[in-house]
């Protein structure tokens, strides 16, 4: 079962603030996971795609 975490927790993750976090869902460079209807839903990340963009970002810039 895929683990789900709290915006603080990837906020915490990716060592970033709350600003850049909906920036990036926004832009699309995470995914977030919307649990209920309307402006009344949580937002919640799967920790699997967080680890997975540090991952990623950590490869990128060692090949650059």
């Amino acid at each position: 079962m895929e683990e789900l975490i709290t915006f603080e927790e990837a906020m915490k993750l990716l060592k970033i603030s709350r600003p850049t976090l909906n920036r990036w869902v926004r832009d699309g460079r995470i995914q977030k996971v919307k649990l209920g209807e309307g402006r009344r839903g949580t937002v919640r990340f799967r920790k699997e795609d967080i680890e997975k963009f540090i991952n990623d970002s950590i490869r990128n810039m060692k090949e650059d």
